[in-house]
């Protein structure tokens, strides 16, 4: 049996350990995520909106992670907060973008769409 010179068995040991340390890469980033659901209650102030607005912004418009995009539903979320504070337009816009940029999301987002604008229509 034929054994490996040591300089080797030392190299095959630093690349085994050298690589074993490095952090692991997330695709998306959940930065601020907690804090996200901790600032909406059920009654939402006008200081706390803003932040929350703030928050929501930053994590579309500079996303972290490996793809450096939105994490999976932040934007549907984002969505779902302007259409609480009654800006409709803006709401659509950022549901629309999750679909662009989960192509999956679209059948749910798409139902969802179709049922917040049922709810707003008037009634006779």
């Amino acid at each position: 049996m034929r054994t490996l010179p040591l300089g080797c068995a030392l190299a095959a040991l630093v690349l085994t350990l050298s690589t074993s340390s490095c952090g692991r890469r997330t695709l998306y980033s959940w930065k601020q995520y907690d804090t996200l659901v901790d600032l909406q209650p059920k009654k939402l102030t006008p200081s706390r909106a803003k932040t929350l607005e703030q928050l929501y912004l930053k994590a579309i418009q500079q996303p972290g992670g490996q793809l450096r995009r939105p994490a999976p539903g932040r934007c549907a979320e984002y969505g779902l907060f302007l259409w609480q504070l009654e800006r409709r337009e803006e709401a659509l816009h950022y549901l629309r973008q999750e679909m662009e940029l989960y192509p999956e999301s679209g059948p749910m987002i798409t139902r969802l769409i179709k049922r917040l604008q049922k709810d707003e229509a008037p009634r006779p």
